[in-house]
């Protein structure tokens, strides 16, 4: 047995004891269950042509998992720090913190039992600051990589604070937004095809600001930071040097501060959104982990716990990541704390 698999299997059975402890409070027209265990699951893609969920994870410093029949199993290791993965007709693409590499038709693997072969797409990625992980998403061909400012508050130089764009071996490269800070998720809306984004904002303002912030993503706009943090927190010491005439694109809408939006979902409710909030340590003290239905109503927005619970008197009982759709009224929850996925089903 190699040592890989050894530490696999004892993660999953010393993790027993939390999981059969804790279970997340979920709403009345939910129900939760453990669907897998996967050491420090982060973001998942799920390929409906084998039914294979890929994850992945910073288990051993860099790990891509494959859960298929129940089973978890190590796809890849020796990665750096995997924080981000695309499916795209057949192939997986891998943010790492140092590069973009991908996988090559990586169902084939359910069959061959050969190792994956990794291809390098973008290398020498900057990575030596606070916000290095990186963000991707394809969309219309493309792919989009975020890149976050090296610093909690700070003018940026390019390609730091932005999102990029690129074809998808790598090539013609050109920033499409500014003034980010740390993208914590990308997705495609459906109804207008539009990217949206998220921003976790600065921190050391306090326990209640600046708010994070849910983006719809438009060419060449600018996002604020560091000068603007949500719609009206101005910077003390950046908004004096917003130069005159750059436009500030608003945030679409703004949830708690330090939550940390690691997801955003578009489920199969009406103009709904459902977010996952993953929380933060600021000064001491825990933001709350959980999952929000965030629905627009007429007086506007209206954000519900769908799945909470996950912190106790400032002490993490679960840590929720990422989410993702598995079937009309199905997602899948992973739980970076507890190396679980949990199933979340609509009644």
């Amino acid at each position: 047995m190699s040592w890989m698999r050894f530490l696999v299997i004892c993660f999953l059975t010393l993790s027993t004891t939390y999981v059969e402890a804790f279970t997340p409070k979920v709403e009345k027209d939910y129900r939760v269950s453990e669907w897998a265990r996967v050491p420090h699951p982060l973001q998942m893609k799920f390929s409906s042509n084998t039914k294979s969920l890929y994850v992945a994870s910073h288990a051993n410093g860099g790990t891509l998992f494959r859960v298929h029949k129940g089973k978890t199993e190590p796809l890849l290791t020796g990665l750096n720090l995997p924080s981000s993965i695309e499916l795209h007709q057949g192939d997986l693409y891998i943010a790492q913190k140092n590069e973009i590499s991908v996988v090559k038709n990586i169902d084939q693997y359910l069959t061959t039992k050969k190792k994956p072969t990794l291809q390098t797409l973008k290398s020498e990625l900057p990575q030596e600051f606070q916000n290095s992980l990186k963000r991707i998403l394809i969309h219309q061909g493309s792919l989009y990589l975020s890149l976050g400012a090296p610093c909690n508050v700070c003018t940026t130089q390019d390609p730091m604070g932005a999102i990029q764009r690129m074809k998808l071996n790598g090539s013609d490269v050109k920033i499409v937004a500014r003034g980010i800070r740390v993208v914590g998720v990308m997705n495609v809306e459906p109804k207008t095809n539009n990217i949206w984004f998220s921003d976790f904002n600065r921190e050391k303002l306090g326990p209640n600001l600046p708010a994070a912030e849910i983006n719809i993503l438009k060419e060449n706009a600018h996002y604020g930071f560091p000068y603007l943090h949500g719609k009206e927190v101005k910077d003390n010491f950046y908004f004096n040097q917003k130069p005159q005439d750059l436009k500030i694109e608003l945030p679409h809408h703004e949830l708690p501060a330090h939550s940390q939006p690691t997801a955003m979902n578009f489920g199969s409710k009406k103009d709904c959104l459902y977010i996952v909030l993953n929380g933060f340590k600021h000064e001491g003290i825990w933001s709350e982990p959980k999952v929000i239905e965030s629905c627009l109503e007429k007086k506007g927005r209206k954000d519900r716990d769908i799945l909470s619970g996950f912190l106790e008197i400032n002490t993490l009982k679960g840590r929720p990541f990422d989410m993702i759709t598995i079937g009309p009224k199905e997602f899948l929850v992973s739980d970076e704390f507890l190396g679980v996925i949990w199933k979340v089903e609509q009644k």
